[in-house]
C-alpha cells in the first residue's frame, strides 16, 4: 500500500480517478453508474467535511468513520470494473482512518481544489441518464413482482418542516455549527421553496438539513407537504420547529418543549346524552425512542447565545402585576421612579387589565382585581415573581385542529395526560407520517402564549428561533441516532423464498441479519467473528446499532470482501451448531 504523507496527495488522486471514469471508455451500465454515484457522494461528503474543519471547534487529527465507510463502499462498487481504481479508492479509506499527517494549514490550503473535484464529479453524475441512476431501492411486493421507487440523487438526513414562513425564517437564522456556504435557497422538483444546509455534528461528521414551510397551519397540510417531499427524496428523520401554546405555571413564555409523546386531543368519538355532548378521547400516541428522549433531556446551551437577548425582558403578566400592586398600595403607577423599567408596555397593560375586569376608570382596582393581587402578594410578600430563566422541557405535546383561546384547555387535557405541557396544530400528523415510513419524528416547539385570549405576540419570534436552535443542536449532538441509509426500509418484502431487506438492487436476508444482530450485537463481537472467518478486525466498522452493523457486514461479504458469506456462516455455526436458520443459509450457499 502506498503511503500518503499529506492531504495534498489525496486530492490529485481523487481528481485522477474521477477523470479516469470519464475517459476510460468503460461501457456504461448500471454498475458503472452506481460506482460514479458512490464516488460523487464520497467526494461531496469529503468536501463538506473539509469545509467543516475550518471551524475551530472541530478536531482534524481524529479518524472520520463516515469517510472511511464511504471510500470503502466506493471501492467495493468499482472493484468488479477496474481493480486499479478500486485499489486507489481503498487508499483513501486508509487515509481517512489514520489522518496523523493532517494539519490545519493543509486543510485550508486545499479547500479550493476539493471544491473543483466536487464540481467535476457532480458533472459525471449529471450526465447519467435518469433511467439508469442507481440507488433506486428495488421493492419486492408479496407476489414477487419488481417495482422501482425513484429517490432523489442526494438523500438528506433531516427534513425540517415549519407551518408558517415566519417560523421558517427563524430556522434560517440558525448559524451555530453551520458549514460554509450556509443555507442555500432553492426550489425542489415540484417548485416548492426549500433551504439546504450542512451542520457539523459533535462526532466530527456532517448532517444535512432541508427546511421548508407548509404555508398553512394544521396537521393535514403539514402531512401532505412532508409526504410529497419524502416520496421523491430519501429522508432519515422528519422534524418540526415553531410555536405552541404552553401550560401556565409549568412553562414560561419563550421556553422550548421537545415532544416526547404526541397525540391528537380532538380524535375520538362524540355523542350526545340528555342534550349534552360527551367526547370520548382516542389516545393514539406517537413517541420517539427512549434514546432520543434521553438526548432531548441532555440538550443545553453551554453559554448564553446572542439570540437569547431577543427574549422580552418582562412579560405582560409581570407588568400587570406591578401595576396592580401599585394601585393596591394607593400609588399612581405612572409617578413611580421605576415606572419605565417595570412597565414599558403601559398602553397594552391598561387594555389587558380592563379586558380582564381588574381595573376601572378612574384608575382603580375592581373587587376582582383587588382579590387577585392580594392573593398574589400573600404568596410573594417581599417581591413579585419575575419570569424564570429560559428552560428546555421534554414533555407530551397535544395536537388539535383549531386555534384555541380556552383557559381551561390544559385542565381538561391533564385529566388524561397529566404531564402535557404544549398544544399546537401539526405535530401528531407529522409523527403519524414518520411512523408509516419507519423513521423518527422529532418535534420542538417554543411557547408563545398560554392558550387563552390574552396573547403576548412579542414572544412569537423568539419562541420560533429558540425552538429551531434547540432542535438543530439536538441533531448535532445525536447524529449517531439517525438511521443509516440501510435502515430506512423501502418495504420489507416477503417473496417466495425468504424475507429480505432491499438495497441498491441487492436483497438482504432479514431473518439472518436480525439473528446475527441479536447474537453479536457489539462491534467487538462482530470483529472477533470476522477475524475467525478469515478477515481483519479493522475491516469491521464501529457502528452502534446492531442491525445496521450486520447489514453493512453482509453487504461487504456479498460484494467481494475476503470473508465470503459461506466463510462467515461457517464461523457462526461453530458458535451455534444447532441453529436451524444458520444451517439453512449455509446450505443455500453450499448449493450455489
Amino acid at each position: 500500500m502506498e503511503s500518503i504523507s499529506s492531504i495534498d496527495q489525496v486530492l490529485p488522486e481523487i481528481m485522477k480517478l474521477v477523470q479516469d471514469l470519464a475517459s476510460a471508455g468503460i461501457p456504461r451500465g448500471p454498475r458503472v453508474h452506481e460506482a460514479i454515484r458512490k464516488i460523487w457522494q464520497t467526494v461531496d461528503e469529503t468536501r463538506m467535511y473539509l469545509a467543516s474543519i475550518r471551524s475551530e471547534d472541530l478536531k482534524f487529527n481524529i479518524p472520520n468513520p463516515k469517510l472511511v465507510t464511504l471510500w470503502t463502499e466506493a471501492s467495493l462498487a468499482i472493484a468488479s470494473i477496474d481493480d486499479e481504481l478500486a485499489r486507489r479508492l481503498r487508499m483513501k479509506a486508509e487515509y481517512w482512518s489514520d489522518p496523523t499527517n493532517w494539519t490545519s494549514e493543509q486543510v485550508v490550503k486545499v479547500r479550493i481544489t476539493i471544491d473543483e473535484v466536487a464540481v467535476e464529479s457532480r458533472r459525471l453524475v449529471d450526465n447519467l441518464p435518469d433511467s439508469t441512476i442507481p440507488n433506486k431501492p428495488h421493492i419486492l411486493d408479496p407476489v414477487g413482482q419488481l417495482k422501482i421507487q425513484t429517490l432523489q440523487l442526494d438523500p438528506i438526513d433531516i427534513l425540517l418542516l415549519c407551518a408558517l414562513k415566519d417560523e421558517f425564517d427563524e430556522v434560517l437564522s440558525v448559524r451555530d455549527g453551520i458549514i460554509a456556504p450556509g443555507w442555500r435557497m432553492d426550489t425542489d422538483s415540484s417548485g416548492r421553496i426549500i433551504a439546504d444546509a450542512q451542520f457539523a455534528a459533535k462526532n466530527g461528521v456532517s448532517i444535512s438539513i432541508r427546511a421548508t414551510w407548509a404555508g398553512y397551519m394544521g396537521r393535514e397540510q403539514t402531512q401532505a407537504v412532508a409526504s410529497s417531499i419524502i416520496c421523491n427524496t430519501q429522508v432519515k428523520c422528519l422534524a418540526m420547529s415553531g410555536i405552541c401554546a404552553g401550560r401556565r405555571g409549568k412553562v414560561e413564555l419563550g421556553d422550548v418543549i421537545f415532544g416526547e409523546r404526541l397525540w391528537s386531543y380532538d380524535s375520538g368519538k362524540s355523542r350526545v346524552e340528555s342534550g349534552h355532548e360527551i367526547f370520548e378521547y382516542d389516545m393514539l400516541q406517537y413517541r420517539p425512542s427512549e434514546l432520543w428522549v434521553q438526548q432531548m433531556q441532555a440538550v443545553s446551551f453551554a453559554t448564553a447565545p446572542s439570540w437569547m437577548g431577543e427574549r422580552p425582558r418582562l412579560s405582560y403578566e409581570c407588568q400587570e402585576n406591578w401595576v396592580l400592586k401599585c394601585l393596591l398600595n394607593g400609588n399612581d403607577p405612572k409617578l413611580q421612579a421605576d415606572f419605565e423599567n417595570e412597565c414599558p408596555g403601559w398602553s397594552e397593560i391598561l387594555k389587558r387589565l380592563t379586558q380582564k375586569g381588574w381595573i376601572q376608570n378612574p384608575l382603580t382596582l375592581t373587587d376582582q382585581g383587588k382579590s387577585y393581587i392580594e392573593d398574589l402578594c400573600a404568596h410573594f410578600p417581599t417581591q413579585l415573581p419575575k419570569p424564570a430563566n429560559f428552560q428546555i422541557h421534554v414533555a407530551p405535546i397535544a395536537t388539535g385542529g383549531a386555534v384555541k383561546e380556552d383557559d381551561q384547555l390544559f385542565v381538561r387535557l391533564s385529566e388524561s395526560m397529566r404531564k402535557v405541557l404544549g398544544v399546537e396544530m401539526e405535530a401528531s400528523g407529522l409523527a403519524a407520517l414518520a411512523e408509516a415510513h419507519k423513521i423518527p419524528a422529532i418535534i420542538a416547539k417554543g411557547v408563545s402564549d398560554f392558550g387563552d385570549k390574552f396573547k403576548d405576540d412579542r414572544y412569537r419570534k423568539f419562541a420560533a428561533r429558540a425552538s429551531a436552535e434547540a432542535l438543530i443542536l439536538l441533531f448535532r449532538n445525536s447524529s449517531h441516532l439517525l438511521p443509516s441509509q440501510y435502515e430506512i426500509p423501502v418495504q420489507v418484502a416477503y417473496a417466495s423464498t425468504r424475507p429480505v431487506y432491499s438495497f441498491g438492487g441487492q436483497t438482504l436476508p432479514l431473518d439472518l441479519i436480525e439473528l446475527l444482530a441479536d447474537n453479536y450485537p457489539e462491534t467487538l463481537e462482530a470483529r472477533a467473528l470476522w477475524e475467525r472467518a478469515g478477515g481483519k478486525r479493522r475491516d469491521v466498522e464501529s457502528i452502534s446499532r446492531p442491525v445496521d452493523l450486520w447489514q453493512r457486514i453482509w453487504i461487504r461479504c456479498e460484494q467481494g470482501a475476503i470473508v465470503t458469506p459461506k466463510a462467515l456462516l461457517q464461523a457462526v455455526l461453530s458458535d451455534f451448531p444447532n441453529n436451524k436458520i444458520f444451517q439453512k443459509y449455509l446450505k443455500q450457499f453450499h448449493a450455489q
